[in-house]
């Protein structure tokens, strides 16, 4: 095929010698589709204990199903997945660790594409105290002892009531043995008091566990055989 190139000011024209036909130039079809899926909204914690998060969400229509995640919040490396069918719309996520903070993402999939997550923070309780009991007592103490929780605290707060609702309250630190005893002091003769133990990680509490325990009566000796002498 030959050429011939004239050159005008502003024209560059190319001139067929063997056919008229001009440059059959097809556009390229090209298609752009895409899918909006929208997340999952309103995500929220409805219930906590020291090792399990209950949270909820709102429905997504058209799910196929759910995904939550979930891990501590400076360990993505110990991240958990679980799927969930579009049924449901809310989790209980289990055995967790008391008083630790987790991050939780929640996303809706529709035909293989991912939504956007919502995300929360949530924090366990800390451990409860559990096998709390009264050991001894005297006319103005009560000795308590309660088993120590396997996960980490920070402290015990323990709190005495008596029965006009004077309150308490002081620190206890965790004992190395299996259990923390604490001797409370000051305390009325032939007084019944409420006593409860809490365990303390961070700025959490964990549920608090309780005893009854009741100081001596003052014991009044017998002077009869004293006087006696004088009569």
């Amino acid at each position: 095929m030959l050429f011939f190139y004239t050159y005008l000011p502003s024209l560059f024209s190319i001139i067929y010698t063997e056919t008229l036909r001009p440059f059959a130039v097809k556009p390229l079809k090209s298609r752009v589709s895409f899918q909006l899926v929208f997340g999952p909204q309103g995500l929220r914690l409805v219930q906590v204990t020291d090792d399990s998060l209950l949270v909820e969400w709102e429905s997504v229509r058209g799910a196929e199903y759910y995904m939550l995640t979930y891990h501590p919040k400076f360990d993505e490396g110990a991240m958990e997945q679980v799927q969930i069918p579009n049924s449901e719309n809310s989790y209980l996520i289990t055995g967790l660790t008391p008083g630790v903070t987790y991050i939780a993402q929640v996303y809706a999939v529709i035909k293989k594409i991912q939504s956007e997550a919502d995300m929360i923070e949530a924090t366990t309780d800390a451990s409860t105290v559990d096998d709390i009991r009264v050991t001894g007592q005297t006319e103005v103490s009560i000795q308590v002892d309660w088993k120590n929780p396997q996960a980490e605290v920070d402290y015990f707060r323990l709190t005495h009531t008596d029965p006009s609702g004077q309150e308490e309250e002081l620190n206890v630190q965790r004992s190395q043995e299996a259990r923390t005893k604490h001797t409370i002091v000051g305390l009325y003769p032939g007084t019944e008091y409420q006593i409860s133990v809490q365990s303390i990680k961070g700025n959490t509490g964990g549920k608090a566990s309780f005893a009854t325990g009741v100081t001596v009566v003052c014991r009044v000796k017998d002077n009869t055989s004293f006087f006696s002498r004088y009569l």
